[in-house]
């Protein structure tokens, strides 16, 4: 027996947007098609918002966590440096 967890079928975006086309294109509404295509770049609207708010601290942490790394091994190089002299 196999699981399947894939949904499978239309989306409330996409049952939305099919309305609202319909409806322009029988002249049922006199709306714009700006908002006829609401349902598509509304959400996707939403998503560029929140990845723009998120993407620079994601950026930040990448960068901090590279600048650790950095020390910690010019630490560890220092640490196994041999002094001059002879002496560690």
């Amino acid at each position: 027996m196999s699981d399947n967890n894939s949904k499978s079928g239309v989306g409330a975006t996409t049952v939305l947007l099919s309305v609202f086309v319909v409806l322009k294109m029988t002249d049922n509404v006199e709306w714009s098609w700006f908002w006829v295509l609401s349902p598509f770049w509304i959400p996707c609207g939403l998503v560029l918002g929140i990845v723009t708010i998120w993407a620079p601290f994601w950026i930040a942490g990448v960068i901090s966590k590279k600048r650790r790394a950095t020390k910690r091994m010019a630490k560890q190089y220092d640490d196994l440096s041999v002094r001059p002299g002879g002496r560690q």
